[in-house]
């Protein structure tokens, strides 16, 4: 004859399995334990297995809320912290400061990058180190004619340090330049018909739109850094409550919202 027991035989008898384990694994091993369940139902039920089998109260600790009247005084917020010492506080103010000058950066980068407004400064600037033959080809020469005057262009302003690349976008020639013997130094850039010129033009505005791209994105890195940081340092009392117990009990909810304690505790056993 088979005896078949209910759903709650069954839980009892898995429970019962689970805390006889954890009482071995607590009393014959360093490791720190966590009980990790979905529900706070469930939590409470095989914490107070554990009380029940003779892990003592003061090896536990239960992160999140909704314990029962039993598992109450096991709640992190039960447990007696060390306060922040003056040195921590010290370092918060540090990576505060470092994270308010890195998001003040990266807000202003956005914005340049959100506008879109590339100039010719950013594609020389660009030119300078990843298209050399380009930049020296665009250096406009010393701006004085044989008698010692100042060349002007057609506006009557003197000629800036990018005339010569704002006249080759343009598809135009050196203009005023072009039979200086600089200039003739680059003839394959010269002599680029106007597509091309505007095909390349396309491609180095791309490429510095990607850079600005790669920038915002290491900014944020280090910014999102520093909050974690900043995170680690001002959760250190709950991490030091955990350090000190051999059993921490959670829901899968309380697991995500005190990952970082958790991970600087680092459990052995799940």
């Amino acid at each position: 004859m088979v005896a078949c027991r209910d759903h709650h035989e069954e839980d009892a008898g898995k429970s019962f399995i689970g805390a006889l384990v954890a009482k071995i694994l607590h009393d014959w091993t360093q490791e720190t334990i966590i009980v990790c369940c979905y529900t706070n139902h469930a939590l409470d039920q095989f914490l107070e297995d554990l009380l029940d089998i003779g892990i003592p109260e003061d090896s536990i600790v239960r992160l999140g809320g909704k314990s029962t009247l039993r598992t109450e005084p096991l709640s992190l917020f039960k447990q007696q912290r060390v306060n922040l010492a003056r040195a921590d506080w010290n370092v918060i103010d540090d990576l505060k400061a470092m994270a308010s000058t890195e998001f003040t950066h990266l807000e202003g980068i956005f914005r340049e990058y959100t506008a879109s407004s590339i100039c010719d400064k950013d594609i020389m600037d660009y030119l300078e180190f990843e298209e050399r033959d380009y930049f020296e080809a665009f250096q406009v020469p010393d701006a004085v004619d044989e008698d010692g005057m100042q060349l002007v262009g057609r506006d009557g302003k003197p000629i800036g340090p990018f005339y010569l690349f704002s006249q080759w976008t343009r598809g135009w020639d050196a203009g005023l330049f072009k039979c200086h013997p600089y200039v003739l130094q680059f003839p394959s850039v010269w002599n680029m018909k106007h597509p091309s010129r505007q095909s390349l033009y396309a491609k180095w505005k791309e490429q510095v739109l990607k850079e600005q791209v790669k920038n915002i994105y290491d900014i944020g890195q280090r910014y999102n850094d520093y909050q974690a940081r900043l995170e680690r340092e001002f959760v250190k009392p709950d991490t030091m409550v955990l350090s000190a117990k051999r059993i921490i009990g959670c829901t899968t909810t309380a697991a995500a919202k005190y990952t970082e304690n958790l991970k600087a505790v680092s459990p052995g056993v799940l």
